[in-house]
């Protein structure tokens, strides 16, 4: 199974790119015979640099795994050598071809080879710089003899020593990028982009826009509205704004039922909600609290008797003291004296005495 689909490989994307640490980004979307992108299959790939078409100057392996979306993605010049040396290749000298192979199983299947249009830049830079330094293996220590002058007629650059370097037309390469959208919302994450050449279509899950910041979530793009999620919807650089009670204290309920808690998302997002829960009523008691949480304290209560019942105290009641709870209370009690000290035939401290401080007759 694994040899009918590797030989039956399309390299259906190529796009070169010279990158200053020396080597060349390779993606390539690879389907099979129908036209289907194999996805999650690890491959072997080997490539093979060919100067002016006939000599192999460098030669390497790797071993990568498509993606979800049947994509490889590799860096010429960081696999496994197999020949040559990749930092030493004169890429000013003559054309260079890339020789792709596959190895299914059954050994390497030659998937075509394809010129370099243009020279990898950031490298023959850097290649020229050593070579001004005298930092290559030219068989002399004379960096005087490394220099050249330069001259530029149309889209050829000349070197002095009589070699050259055709330099692209600015048509040359016609294409556009086109930006991940693995959520599948329709806009394309800003940064992780591909250059497509003209006439291509672009892989599954490849827009031509870049209005999203969040390519993890359907509903975050430019222009969304924001709401309570912790998450910067609307892809403004801010996150849950218009929201800034969240965490803030807040309570519910009242009396006796008041909690704490605080300002949390509502379910959709929408508005903050207090997360705490309200208590549940109880009878009303004398304590200074509202336990029935109907907004009055301590009321329609059946005081008790006051200790005292004797003489004019009978039939007095305790007052409410709210959180003291009950007290005795006699200044509702008509002719009610602390320490008896009346004369009038009554038990006025109500200790079951009459007059018992006053004089004989």
């Amino acid at each position: 199974m694994k040899t009918n689909i590797l030989k039956t490989l399309i390299f259906f994307l190529f796009v070169v790119a010279a990158t200053a640490q020396q080597g060349i980004n390779y993606k390539a979307l690879i389907k099979d015979a129908n036209g289907d992108a194999i996805a999650n299959t690890s491959v072997s790939v080997q490539f093979t640099i060919i100067e002016n078409g006939t000599t192999d100057v460098y030669s390497e392996s790797h071993n990568p795994t498509t993606d979800d979306n049947g994509i490889v993605i590799v860096n010429i010049g960081e696999g496994t050598l197999i020949s040559g040396d990749f930092n030493t290749i004169y890429w000013g000298s003559n054309p260079h071809f890339l020789k792709t192979e596959i190895d299914s199983g059954d050994g390497l299947t030659d998937m075509g080879t394809t010129e370099f249009k243009a020279v990898p830049y950031a490298i023959h830079v850097d290649t020229a710089n050593r070579a001004l330094l005298d930092e290559v293996d030219d068989a002399d220590a004379d960096p005087e003899n490394e220099l050249q002058t330069l001259t530029l007629v149309d889209n050829t650059l000349n070197l002095s020593d009589g070699g050259s370097v055709e330099l692209p037309l600015g048509n040359a390469i016609e294409g556009q990028y086109y930006y991940a959208d693995k959520d599948g919302d329709g806009f394309g994450y800003m940064y992780e982009a591909i250059w497509v050449l003209d006439g291509i279509d672009p892989p599954a899950f490849y827009v031509n826009n870049s209005i999203d910041c969040n390519d993890e979530d359907f509903y975050t793009q430019d222009g969304s509205p924001e709401i309570c999620d912790g998450i910067d919807n609307d892809c403004d650089g801010q996150i849950d704004e218009g929201f800034e009670l969240f965490g803030s204290p807040c309570t519910v309920g009242i009396g006796g039922c008041q909690t704490v808690g605080y300002y949390d998302c509502s379910p959709d997002g929408t508005s903050l909600d207090c997360n705490a829960e309200a208590g549940t009523p109880s009878e009303e008691i004398c304590d200074g609290i509202d336990n029935d949480c109907n907004g009055q304290i301590d009321e329609n209560l059946n005081p008790p008797l006051n200790p005292l019942q004797e003489g004019v105290c009978a039939g007095s009641l305790q007052r409410c003291n709210g959180y003291g709870g009950w007290v005795e209370d006699y200044s509702g009690v008509a002719g009610y004296e602390y320490i008896e000290f009346s004369c009038d035939g009554l038990d006025n401290d109500g200790d079951g005495e009459i007059d018992e401080n006053c004089p004989p007759p």
